[in-house]
């Protein structure tokens, strides 16, 4: 008789074959391959997604650090200029701090000084952030269309950020914003859906979707600077560098022949998305490639070309520090989520996964792409620790799934 560990054993040894090989991603008509200047990886620019013609991906917005039309008129004339970001309330917003100018060349920083070796981030003049030197306003365009100043339409103006940013993965790269959706130059009754935050991490091998609004391929790209979806593969683990907050980030290999598509380029800080309770949530964002460092160089380079390995930031483990954030800002105890019967989780119910704090990583990343890394990595062991839903995938299509209780 075949016992429980058994039965687990020919479960798993049938996902394993099932999903052995993912479909190829196919280069679609209008979309170009080519090699880019961020390491000389393969990318792709032009009409690569789905157009989201359904408004499914509403909350899926643009955040415009300037405006810049041809003209030099303010808004709402001038051309918005700025990094793709995602409702996750109906006032607030997230996204990659890098879009706001904190990156690698500027010192770590942190929402709250703490324990923490990191500085409190600064949004005024006084910024290391050369984005908040001359004190300019931020907006939040729709995302559905960009391409020129008469499409684009302001849905709201940003009142408060707060971040975290510290450093190259594992480092943190994330920031949160309160917005006025009211505000005198919005369009107050343009309908946005908000796309909760994943309250867990996904089984390897996870189909998930990638969202953009921003241009692709650089000047060229405005053309296409409308909102698009792309089919991504969750094929590695999510680990750290850090055993002592190992589910921060995760790799995923933007290599077609794994079923994920080229990297596209000029869309940092997009959004990708799972499922929770048969409803979209947020996973994390792109907008960091690390070359090699969380994929190996056999997977990397193939055949006289080098693939991207997309680092993403998670949000599971930042749900707390948001909470608090939104509470700061609006007085609300609630998030959305997608498993509530209300929509909602308050901030007194437990979450699923360990919540982290903020510090800075700067020692810690700073041989992040040495060959030693690999010897340092941690890999989450969250989203085993209740069990897991393995979705067997062939390329986007989740055509069967098992649920492991592990007892």
């Amino acid at each position: 008789m075949c016992g429980v560990a058994c039965n687990l054993f020919l479960i798993l040894a049938t996902i394993l074959l099932v999903t052995d090989a993912a479909t190829p991603w196919v280069l679609p008509s209008g979309c170009t391959e080519y090699k880019s200047d961020m390491g000389g990886t393969q990318a792709a620019k032009g009409a690569c997604g789905t157009h989201d013609t359904t408004k499914r991906w509403s909350g899926v917005a643009r955040l415009c650090s300037s405006f810049d039309g041809a003209d030099g008129n303010p808004p709402p004339a001038g051309l918005c200029s700025g990094c793709t970001t995602t409702f996750i309330e109906d006032d607030v917003i997230a996204s990659e701090a890098h879009c706001l100018s904190f990156d690698p060349d500027t010192p770590p920083c942190c929402d709250a000084p703490g324990d923490s070796k990191a500085t409190v981030c600064d949004f005024t003049t006084s910024s290391p952030a050369p984005d908040f030197k001359d004190g300019r306003t931020w907006y939040v365009v729709a995302g559905a269309d960009t391409r020129t100043s008469g499409a684009q339409i302001i849905i709201g103006k940003v009142l408060s950020f707060a971040a975290r940013s510290t450093g190259p993965p594992p480092g943190y790269d994330i920031y949160v914003a309160h917005v006025d959706r009211k505000c005198e130059l919005c369009d107050k009754d343009y309908d946005v859906t908000p796309i909760p935050l994943a309250s867990d991490y996904p089984a390897i091998g996870a189909a998930a979707t990638h969202v953009f609004t921003a241009g692709t391929g650089g000047d060229d790209g405005r053309p296409y600077a409308y909102r698009q979806s792309l089919p991504n593969v969750l094929n590695k683990p999510v680990g750290s560098s850090d055993s002592t907050e190992p589910c921060r980030r995760q790799g995923v290999l933007m290599k077609p022949e794994v079923g994920n598509p080229l990297q596209i380029f000029d869309t940092s800080g997009s959004p990708v998305f799972v499922q929770e309770c048969d409803k979209d949530v947020l996973h994390g964002f792109h907008g960091n490639g690390e070359n090699g460092a969380w994929c190996t160089e056999s997977e990397t380079e193939v055949n006289g070309k080098r693939y991207m390995c997309e680092v993403l930031q998670l949000v599971q483990s930042q749900k707390e520090w948001i909470q608090k954030k939104v509470t700061e800002w609006t007085g609300r105890k609630t998030l959305r989520d997608s498993c509530s019967t209300t929509g909602y989780r308050e901030d007194s119910d437990p979450y699923k996964v360990a919540q982290y704090g903020c510090r800075s990583d700067a020692s810690r990343v700073a041989s992040a792409g040495s060959d030693d890394f690999f010897a340092t990595f941690h890999k989450c062991s969250g989203a085993m620790r209740h069990g897991a839903t393995v979705a067997i995938v062939t390329g986007s299509v989740v055509v069967a799934s098992v649920v492991l209780m592990f007892v």
